[in-house]
Order: C-alpha cells, then structure tokens, then sequence
C-alpha cells in the first residue's frame, strides 16, 4: 500500500471559503510539479511545512496554446516522516466550491494520484506508526463529537492517555511473565518459586485495573454516541410541551386535543455538556385511529432502542390503567417517571415517582435535566485522570484480557504448571496488543477505517 500515491478531498462538499485537497505517498512533491506553479518558487525550492502562493493549473486543455489557471491557492509540502501519514504530504488550499475542489481533484489523479479509500490518510498513520488504533478511532471521534463531553473524551484518547494506560499495563504483564518463565527450568519448585515472588498477586491487581476500565465502556458510549431518551405516556399528559422546554423552542405541536402527536419526533439537545436525542412518542394507549396504532408501533420500537425513558404522568387527573399500562411497559428500562401538570394539583399520593414538573410554569424543568445528566456520570464514577472507553472493540478486548488473567490465577491456585501460567498470561499480552493495533488482522482494520471520511 506504501508504494502509491492517493488523494482526496478533506473538506465538507458544498459552497465556503476554503477548501482542502490532499495527496500523500512517494510521488505527492512530483505531482504538486505538475499542477501547481507560481512566479515566486519553483515546487523543488518549497521548504517543508511551509505554505506558498500560486495557482492550479489545467496543461491539457484542448484548443487552448496555453495552461489554463483554474484557482489561486495555498499548497504546502510536508515532508516524510513528519506528517499526518508519516508519508511525503500536500495540502492544497483553494476555494470551495463543489465543482472547483471536484475538478482539482481530477487534475491531481489525472497527474498520477489514486482516490482515497475511506480512512485511507489515518491508516497511512497506523500503518507508519504515527498513532496507534485507539488513537485512530479517536481522530473520528474528534469529527464526530457532538458536545463538549464528548469532544474533551476523543482529544484525551487521540492524545494518548488511553494508550499510555494500556502500555503500562503491558509492561507490567511482561515482568510478571518474565518472572514465570524464569521459574519454569524448575519444574518441581515453580509454584512454590511463584508464590514466594507474589505472582497471583501481582495478577489480580493487574486484572482489577482493567476490569474497572472496562466498567467505564457503559458512560463512554452515551458520552460518544448521545443518549437516546424517549418519553412516553398516555395522550394528553404534557409530552410534547416538555419535550419543548427541554429544547428551549417550540419544536412540536402542543394542543389539548388527547393524540395530537401520532408520530415519532428526534430533535438533538445539549443539556450539561452531553448530547442527548429527545425522542417525543404517540401516546401509549388502545386506539381504533389506524394512523394512531402505526404512532403507537413507532413508540414500542424507539422503547427496545432507548438509553434512558421519561415516564410522564399526569398529576392532576391521577393515575389510570393506561398509566399503569406505561409503567409497566417502561420497568426494564432505565428511566425517570415525573408527574406533569402539578401545577394543577396532585393526585398521585399513592404513587412512587421521582419528580415534579410543571410544563406550563417550567418548574422542576432545571431538576429533570440534572437527573439526566446524572443518569450518565452515574454509570461510572469516574475520577480526574481517569481514562474511559468508548467502542465495544475496547471492552471485548478487555473481557478478553480480564478472563485470561483469571486463569492464570487458577493455574496457580491448582498448582498447574507455569507453563500454563506464562500461556494464559501471553494471551492476555495479546489482547492488549489487539486493543492499540500491534496485532490485528485486515478484517478488524477495514471495519475501522471504513467508517471514517473519505479525505481522512
């Protein structure tokens, strides 16, 4: 793969100010030569990471006696290894514009450079050890945040802290192993050997320090991904005007009239720094309407999907068998059960709830949105410095670890051999190196960079 040159567009598609165009590999410098020139430096004389007025210019050009200037732009060289892909780099700053970055693009393979693949420019990176695969997944994370939660999450991993932490953990296991090894030309005194050196030990702490990151994938999921809260109740009990004040506008439809919502409604709010999807539903209740029933099937799905559910009651009419036909719908679900309209009165003394609210009056509005923002730090009491994870690769890979870690304990606890010992310790090391790329196979490197931008 080392052995060509690619290139693709690294901004949005669309109309701005500035758009980017790269090429990375062995022939980047040679083919800047070919479609960029400027009065002021010839490409052979540009220092690296330096940037250069000039222009792009089109040689083959039918009927025309000389090269045509497409754009006036910025071009920098990077040179090998200190760039992005760790490979001879260059960026072009031109304007943006669907058509002009399109047909800076064409010039560029037409000179000699291959599209991208998806991801193409991280895994030169991964590839040329720039950055290892936790580092990888990060830089998408950076693109793809979507609160300042989640942001500070990827900049801390792209930086290394999780890696970091993952190294430590293996060089720990590597002296441990050594310190096996070392009893294994002893075969009739190596677990006697092992347990005088405190090898178990040694192990269970290791094992406590990844089951605890491993703990952390549940928070670091809702804070990459958002949390999909739904809220549901019968028709009529305030659904949608809460939804409202927790978006701060009138995004939906509010009326008297019970079944005014008969479809699902996803709008994105920021709330505490976390991002969470607000999904308003049909009300649950039997229907004749079909439109209705089709809301009602709507709302049962986006329940199967939810992170987090608001149960919302209504405080004055009481409860009835429809509520009790949410709240029973509702109890294997995380969630926050509120009564609405208190407002009006309170006819719930029976009832087990968390939370009063009033939509009319914004009361316990600023309450119900730090129960959900707590709903996400409570999942793992994180303390400063803390690293979290965030992908289910992460924890797969960790459970791996944490079960191999187990059995080397029982080894010793059963006086195996230390050969099983140093086996199951050497699995662990493995995984380790599955979790930040050191050893993967193409299939887990493809499913990863696929999933990234075509100019990243």
């Amino acid at each position: 793969m080392g052995d060509n040159t690619i290139t693709a567009i690294s901004t949005p598609p669309g109309v701005g100010a500035i758009g980017v165009v790269r090429i990375s590999g062995p022939e980047a410098k040679d083919i800047l030569k070919r479609v960029w020139t400027s009065s002021h430096i010839s490409v052979d004389k540009c220092v690296t990471h330096r940037m250069y007025y000039g222009n792009i210019v089109d040689n083959i050009i039918e009927n025309v006696g000389k090269p045509q200037v497409i754009d006036n732009v910025l071009a920098v060289f990077m040179e090998a290894p200190n760039s992005y892909t760790g490979e001879n780099l260059v960026e072009i700053h031109c304007h943006a514009g669907a058509y002009l970055t399109e047909r800076i693009l064409n010039l560029i393979i037409n000179a000699g450079a291959r599209p991208a693949e998806p991801g193409e420019f991280t895994k030169r990176a991964y590839l040329n050890n720039r950055m290892d695969l936790l580092q990888c997944e990060a830089v998408a994370d950076v693109i793809g945040a979507s609160s300042e939660r989640s942001l500070k999450l990827a900049q801390e991993q792209l930086s290394g802290r999780l890696s970091d932490e993952i190294a430590k953990i293996k060089t720990a296991l590597k002296e441990i192993k050594a310190s096996v090894e070392a009893t294994i030309d002893f075969p009739e005194e190596d677990i006697e050997m092992i347990n005088q050196c405190g090898i178990k030990e040694k192990i269970e702490s290791i094992r406590f320090e990844t089951d605890k990151l491993s703990s952390t994938y549940s928070e670091g999921r809702l804070l990459r991904e958002g949390v999909k809260v739904v809220i549901v109740g019968k028709p009529n009990v305030g659904k949608s005007s809460l939804m409202n004040l927790l978006l701060g506008s009138e995004r939906v439809i509010v009326h008297d009239t019970p079944g005014t919502t008969r479809d699902v409604i996803e709008e994105h709010a920021l709330i505490g720094g976390i991002s969470f999807m607000l999904i308003d539903t049909a009300g649950i209740h039997d229907s004749v309407c079909e439109i209705e029933k089709m809301g009602i099937i709507k709302t049962r799905l986006k329940l199967s999907e939810a992170d987090l559910t608001i149960v919302v009651l209504d405080a004055a009419s009481g409860v009835d068998k429809k509520d009790e036909d949410v709240l029973s719908e509702t109890k294997n679900i995380p969630r926050i059960v509120i009564v609405n309209k208190s407002d009006k009165g309170l006819n719930v003394a029976d009832l087990k709830f968390d939370l009063k609210t009033s939509a009319a009056t914004g009361d316990g509005i600023d309450n119900l949105k730090e129960m959900m923002t707590g709903f996400v730090t409570k999942k793992h009491k994180s303390e400063a410095g803390d690293s979290i994870i965030t992908r289910q690769r992460h924890k797969n890979s960790l459970e791996k670890i944490s079960v191999s870690l187990e059995l080397a304990t029982k080894s010793i606890e059963n006086k195996e051999s230390a050969e099983f010992v140093a086996c199951h310790l050497q699995n662990a090391m493995d995984s380790l190196g599955e979790l930040t790329g050191e050893i993967t196979s193409d299939d887990v490197l493809n499913e990863i960079f696929s999933k990234f931008c075509i100019g990243k």
